[in-house]
């Protein structure tokens, strides 16, 4: 995963919670039970994601993938979406 990566899903994620600390939007935060978002703001976070890696992004099969999308964290999102680009 490149830091750009982390980056990115980083601003994605103040993009559709902006109510969130940025200290908070850490690494290892896990989006579901650390950062609190749930389905609907999963699927802004789908589109705040094509925003910033300008390309499309299935955020629903990369969760899929998976072994546990509740557990899935910020660094494990960005690996993933750094792997697919």
């Amino acid at each position: 995963m490149t830091t750009s990566a982390l980056a990115k899903v980083k601003a994605a994620i103040a993009a559709v919670k902006p109510e969130l600390d940025p200290l908070v939007v850490t690494p290892h935060a896990r989006l579901v039970k650390d950062l609190g978002i749930d389905s609907l703001k999963l699927a802004e976070l789908s589109l705040a994601l094509e925003d910033v890696f300008e390309h499309p992004i299935h955020l629903g099969e990369v969760l899929a993938d998976a072994e546990d999308p509740a557990e899935m964290t910020v660094a494990d999102l960005a690996a993933r979406l750094d792997a697919g680009s």
